[in-house]
């Protein structure tokens, strides 16, 4: 795996990685982390940085709180 770059943005840390002739973006907050593949056939560097919008960032930070949700649940067992 290749790292290409990482992207700044306060609420979450965004790397992007080259793999396999996939585009890695991976968004990670504390313990949890998440990835999103895409082709490179598919999608350019510049491509996947559009992609990368508030609402975008905001659905993963929603997806964020819904695991630490599940863990909690987890942890009261």
């Amino acid at each position: 795996m290749r790292f290409i770059k990482e992207i700044p943005n306060q609420q979450v840390k965004i790397s992007l990685f080259s793999w396999n002739n996939k585009f890695l973006l991976k968004f990670e907050a504390g313990m949890y982390e998440q990835t999103y593949k895409f082709s490179e056939l598919d999608y350019s560097e510049t491509a996947l940085l559009e992609i990368i919008s508030d609402d975008f960032i905001n659905k993963v930070i929603n997806r964020f709180n819904e695991m630490n949700e599940d863990v909690s649940r987890l942890e009261e067992f």
